[in-house]
């Protein structure tokens, strides 16, 4: 059973957001979660890439704090830096062995903020961060509080949002963690206060997220989801005309 679950776990949209209750029904302390021996080789698959990709959310905030990832559902990294978002950085993933299984976009279709991996049954997110001025700011589908209108298009299956949130952290600077080869925030508890609220310190048993510090913004955003070759064929046209259409 627990075999089966973990081989589905990361194939259908969203089913990872309903871990805990699969969790608690099939698998108590399994390993459908606790992905500490996965760990070393997604930082060492990310780290041959570019070890400028750094943790962040809540493997960063495991690194900090406990030293370690341990009991995890999926890694977390960002660029800040939005060419690194490419078809190249797909390449590299898919050449040492990840696959491309989806992304999302804000803005009606005209930002990439997020490529998603499967790497040994993992799930590898990297997320695009804006770096400005006076803050770095972090956007994404609002899947936290609205329910998508599903659609299928192009060989993927869409979740399209009316809006996405934005949250904007502290400028930073990054250090060398030489336990995973890659840079990382050098002072990320201003980014967990942002994020995770002032006791970010204390672990949660359930996901728990501050939302005084979001931004809900009107307009189109969304999640795809398909084959690694019908993700690429659309990122394609997107990479062209610096924008995609969806739900037309």
């Amino acid at each position: 059973m627990i075999n089966l679950i973990k081989k589905v776990y990361y194939k259908v949209p969203y089913l990872f957001e309903m871990k805990n209750a699969i969790q608690k029904r099939f698998c108590k302390n399994s390993a459908l979660v606790d992905m500490s021996e996965v760990a070393p080789k997604v930082f060492a698959l990310v780290q041959s890439i570019d070890p400028n990709i750094q943790p962040f959310f809540g493997t960063l905030l495991a690194l900090h704090r406990e030293g370690k990832v341990g009991m995890a559902d999926d890694f977390d990294f960002a660029v800040t830096q939005q060419d690194k978002l490419s078809m190249q950085l797909i390449e590299e993933f898919e050449l040492r062995g990840a696959k491309l299984i989806a992304f999302s976009m804000v803005k009606n279709g005209t930002q990439l903020v997020e490529l998603s991996f499967e790497y040994l049954n993992a799930k590898v997110d990297v997320f695009y961060l804006q770096k400005n001025t006076s803050d770095v700011v972090h956007s994404c589908p609002n899947f936290r509080k609205s329910k998508p209108q599903m659609i299928q298009q192009d060989e993927l299956a869409i979740h399209l949002f009316p809006s996405h949130f934005e949250v904007s952290y502290p400028p930073f600077t990054t250090e060398l963690n030489n336990s995973t080869g890659l840079y990382q925030h050098s002072n990320p508890a201003s980014m967990f206060e942002k994020h995770y609220a002032s006791d970010w310190m204390v672990p949660k048993q359930s996901n728990f997220i501050d939302f005084s510090n979001y931004r809900f913004i009107k307009q189109n955003a969304f999640s795809a989801y398909g084959s690694s070759k019908a993700i690429k064929a659309v990122l394609n046209t997107y990479f062209t005309n610096n924008k995609l259409n969806v739900g037309n």
